[in-house]
């Protein structure tokens, strides 16, 4: 059966080595300890802490590493669970966007001029995708979204289907331009 109760004296932190050895003999005397809380050859202790709900997860993990900073001359730490793979996710995904965003629009001038051979045909999608690009950027700060791990996705979805669209409408743009020469008023 498994009973929920302190490994150490009054359920804190040892603060005595005599506390200290109480609270070894009560980790490695537990038959359900021994290789679910700490390995079997006592090298690795795992602990487990709950936190609040919050959206301020990368102060909670600035806050532990400053703590896990001075176990290091000590122990080997690890970290793992969510909230670290969400902070770190959310961080190399932020620190990239801007990064990500010019090399997208790089490749998308490049295609273009390549596909069509116009300087119209790179000017106009760009500026296009660009405009749509910063208004759905502007309108989510403006309604207070942040960017997060699902919401990073929006500015490359804006690229890949407004730069679609550009080629369709260019495309026939040029197929149409083609075929009627002397009257404009086909556009």
């Amino acid at each position: 059966r498994l009973a929920l109760q302190p490994m150490s004296p009054g359920g804190r932190h040892p603060q005595t080595p005599e506390e200290l050895a109480a609270f070894k003999e009560n980790l490695f005397s537990t038959p359900f300890a021994v290789n679910f809380v700490v390995s079997g050859d006592r090298s690795v202790l795992l602990a487990f802490f709950p936190t609040e709900a919050t959206d301020k997860y990368a102060e909670l993990m600035v806050e532990i590493d400053r703590i896990l900073a001075g176990l290091e001359p000590y122990y080997t730490t690890h970290i793992t669970g969510t909230i670290p793979f969400m902070d770190t996710t959310n961080t190399y995904l932020l620190r990239d966007l801007s990064t990500l965003l010019i090399l997208a629009f790089v490749v998308m001038l490049v295609i273009f001029y390549l596909g069509f051979r116009s300087k119209r045909a790179v000017a106009l999608p760009i500026l296009v995708v660009g405009i749509g690009t910063v208004w759905c950027l502007g309108f989510m700060s403006l309604i207070g979204f942040n960017l997060t791990l699902m919401s990073v996705i929006i500015p490359p979805l804006v690229l890949a289907l407004g730069s679609s669209y550009s080629i369709h409408i260019l495309n026939q743009y040029y197929r149409e331009a083609g075929e009627v020469e002397a009257d404009t008023r086909w556009i």
